[in-house]
């Protein structure tokens, strides 16, 4: 399944919608929803706005596929990359609560192609165990995400 967007932020409610058909009809837990939703919309509003620089004549493409035990989803720009290797990096070192951060936590994997203008999220669609020890990963790698960066503002404050 593939749609495009114009690079208009009114554009992404209809990926909330795409992403509830999915897990409807593939039974999905409610949780896989939130990690989507959030995943998908920040991937497509950084290729809007970074990507696209909100010229509304530009598109965002977004192509989903699934498998019995995993979710793909590529969302491509028609800007001109960007060096994704060193945004990375710098994720590593000095968390900063952007977009590329909130779908690096959501996902199972991340993979950039065409010069940084397309980025593929995996989603492993999995047991219910394992399932549930995804979830305490995500939490505690959000909780880490979170503490770094009240103290990065706090020590900025001081």
């Amino acid at each position: 399944m593939k749609i495009e967007l114009s690079s208009d932020f009114d554009q992404l409610n209809k990926i909330d919608a795409i992403i509830e058909q999915i897990c409807n009809d593939y039974q999905l837990y409610d949780t896989y929803y939130g990690c989507l939703s959030m995943a998908i919309n920040e991937a497509a509003k950084n290729a809007m706005i970074h990507g696209n620089k909100m010229d509304a004549s530009k598109k965002v493409s977004i192509e989903f596929s699934l498998s019995s035990d995993e979710i793909s989803i590529s969302v491509s720009d028609e800007g001109r990359g960007f060096d994704y290797e060193e945004e990375l990096l710098l994720l590593n070192t000095n968390p900063s609560g952007n977009g590329l951060e909130i779908i690096q936590l959501t996902s199972d994997a991340l993979e950039f192609s065409n010069n940084g203008s397309t980025v593929e999220m995996k989603f492993n669609v999995v047991n219910d165990s394992q399932f549930k020890m995804n979830e305490k990963r995500r939490a505690k790698l959000m909780d880490s995400k979170k503490q770094s960066t009240k103290q990065g503002i706090k020590n900025n404050a001081e």
